[in-house]
């Protein structure tokens, strides 16, 4: 459950007790003056409202079971009023039923599609979810309503972020932050968004945030990996490890962390990380268990690394590219570790894949099947001159050339941010 929810549930129980009940009169349309209730309305209205209230003080003294219990015979007696359903799905939220929850609040927005409140909390409990596309569009209508509501924009922008939508979702997040510039979520959402085109913003916005939020701890030492501080980032990415939530709800800190940490150099703490990610998949995901091969490798434990690799089935392994640049790998820390005839092999296959790709060309390089010149176009771009020196080593080592293969290697660190950093063709492909 995230602190958003922690914040607010108790106070938008007292809210639907304020707006809702009275909404179980009818109430007539095209402007016609509403009817005046008669005696029995009233004492049908006062019953509900009293009960309503009962039921808010039995959870805000710890009687879960008894409040929900009330705000289920509400239903029965005023089946129309989507406020109780409102509260009920909040209260089955704190009582760890998260499907009957949702059932809850989705028939509270359908019978009440325009209360921010409503379209607000349904929201960021499908956030927690992981339903993002559900949301958006919730946070959508309740910022046409309650557009000054920070809550809102941060929700809206996180769901935004989420699908991809980055644009919109800075957009959204820049809302909230000028809405309120001292709003943890808003900083924290925007610093998101910004990371990879604005580091050192980002690293304002959260910097000197005096919460131990993982989140918080995460976009810290994002931001500084990106700006080439990396023994900085080192502790900020272990604390978001350590602050995320257990199980899948925490599967998102700990991908960032991990990853990051591979990047930066720090071995041992990715594997550690990697080791908790892997184990919120059943089958293994190639994505967290590859991470994991890395940071082991890395670490020179070449045994562990390949038995991480061999836990993802194979109908598991993800996209071609993805299965690909983990055959490349494996064959490489089996060469790494000495096993030269089983490196051949696993090199033969991918070279002669019929599909042109850079492991296939790799692998044909390693063999000896090209000429130096093999990678004179790849070697110009950004981030993968270490990688042509990490497989010309490869060859070398394959050659039982050691001199040679030092020396590439010893290059392949030299090229690499920050220097000894394990080469970035080691770095998942973005298709998984």
């Amino acid at each position: 459950m995230s602190r958003l929810i922690q914040r607010f549930v108790a106070p938008a129980l007292v809210v639907a007790a304020a707006i809702g009940v009275a909404s179980t009169l009818a109430v007539p349309g095209d402007g016609e003056p509403a009817p005046e209730p008669t005696p029995e309305e009233i004492a049908r209205i006062d019953d509900l409202v009293r009960r309503f209230h009962h039921g808010q003080r039995l959870f805000g003294s710890g009687k879960d079971e008894q409040a929900e219990q009330v705000f289920r015979d509400l239903i029965v007696d005023a089946p129309e009023t989507p406020e109780i359903y409102h509260a009920l799905g909040l209260l089955l939220v704190f009582r760890k039923r998260p499907d009957e929850a949702l059932d809850a609040l989705r028939e509270a927005v359908r019978l009440g599609p325009e209360n921010p409140v409503i379209l607000r909390d349904t929201g960021q409990i499908l956030l927690d979810r992981g339903a993002a596309r559900e949301a958006a569009p919730l946070f959508a209508r309740a910022r046409k309503v309650w557009p000054r509501e920070v809550e809102v924009a941060v929700g809206h922008g996180t769901a935004l972020r989420a699908l991809g939508r980055l644009e919109e979702a800075t957009a959204a997040l820049r809302a909230a932050h000028e809405i309120d510039p001292g709003s943890v979520d808003a900083r924290v959402g925007l610093a998101g968004c910004i990371l990879l085109a604005e580091p050192a913003a980002a690293l304002d916005l959260v910097s000197g945030l005096q919460v131990a939020w993982p989140d918080v701890a995460l976009v810290h030492g994002l931001a500084l990996a990106r700006l080439d501080r990396h023994d900085e980032a080192r502790p900020h990415l272990v604390r978001a490890a350590d602050g995320a939530a257990p199980g899948v709800a925490g599967r998102a800190y700990l991908q960032e962390a991990a990853e990051a940490l591979v990047r930066t150099g720090h071995a041992g703490d990715a594997a550690l990380v990697a080791t908790r990610w892997v184990a919120t998949f059943d089958p293994p995901s190639a994505r967290a268990s590859f991470c994991l091969a890395m940071a082991l490798a890395a670490d020179g434990k070449s045994d562990q690394a390949l038995a991480a690799l061999d836990a993802v089935p194979a109908d598991g392994a993800g996209p071609e590219s993805v299965r690909r640049h983990v055959a490349l790998f494996r064959a490489a820390v089996i060469l790494r570790a000495g096993g030269v005839d089983a490196a051949r092999a696993a090199l033969t296959v991918l070279a002669d894949a019929d599909t042109e790709s850079f492991e296939r060309a790799a692998a044909r390089r390693v063999l000896d099947r090209t000429k130096a010149d093999w990678a004179a176009a790849i070697s110009t771009t950004p981030g993968r001159a270490n990688d042509v020196a990490w497989i010309e080593s490869l060859r070398a080592t394959l050659a039982l050339d050691t001199e040679s293969a030092a020396a590439h290697a010893a290059r392949a660190h030299e090229l690499s941010s920050p220097p000894g950093e394990y080469p970035g063709l080691l770095v998942m492909p973005r298709s998984d």
